[in-house]
């Protein structure tokens, strides 16, 4: 995904009133691909004959890699001992590591001493059927070990409730804007299985355990 010069103040995952650089747009490429690989499954097992999504993918990377960045498949290559010669042994100067769990420690072995680490989430543990939970504890204690002598690195975890607490006024909007295109019928997304409200619990232990592959939605009296 790379960002119109004309931004839209809408969605909250762009700091608001901020401005994004060429270089940021890159990036912003090469994360929306990886984002994207993450799914790719769901979308290649509904539109099997379909190459837009794998092909958008690749042009993603080629992009990237064409303007001096060097994506890494963290699945099929040793990523850290790559960075580690990329970087002379110094390190990168910030990680952001959607992962979690035993991911997030080796993403932290690929900063440099001074260098920012920030998690966002925890797939690898609801992947294998984890506690998510106990995982974001976990985060926070690492998170809070790193930040000490002698590697001293600047973490954080991030969180978007405090944001919305300070600005609901964004988050309506926003909500608006998405029921809108799903409307609309321009965001179409993936229903894995209908549940009965009463099933509430079931629902959030299948997605809590990687059981299901799209959403789940809740049915009150059905």
């Amino acid at each position: 995904m790379i960002l119109p010069k004309e931004r839209d103040p809408r969605f909250v995952t762009i700091r608001r009133g901020g401005t994004l650089t060429d270089p940021d747009h890159y990036l912003l490429a090469l994360w929306a691909a990886s984002c994207a690989e993450h799914v790719l499954d769901l979308f290649e097992s509904a539109r099997p004959a379909d190459p837009r999504p794998r092909r958008a993918i690749e042009l993603g990377r080629a992009l990237v890699a064409r303007l001096g960045a060097t994506p890494i498949d963290y699945r099929t290559e040793e990523f850290v001992g790559r960075v580690a010669a990329f970087t002379g042994g110094v390190g990168v100067d910030a990680v952001f590591d959607p992962m979690g769990s035993a991911h997030l420690k080796r993403s932290v072995e690929t900063v440099r001493k001074g260098g920012s680490v920030v998690a966002y989430g925890f797939y690898e543990t609801a992947n294998r059927g984890g506690n998510v939970v106990l995982d974001v504890l976990s985060q926070y204690l690492r998170l809070a070990l790193w930040s000490l002598p002698p590697q001293r690195k600047h973490v954080a975890i991030y969180d978007i409730r405090p944001q919305k607490k300070k600005h609901p006024d964004w988050f309506r909007e926003d909500l608006t804007a998405l029921l809108g295109l799903l409307a609309a019928g321009t965001l179409r997304p993936v229903i894995a299985k209908r549940l009965p409200l009463e099933d509430v619990v079931k629902a959030h232990q299948q997605v809590e355990h990687a059981e299901v592959q799209g959403k789940l939605v809740l049915i009150p009296n059905p």
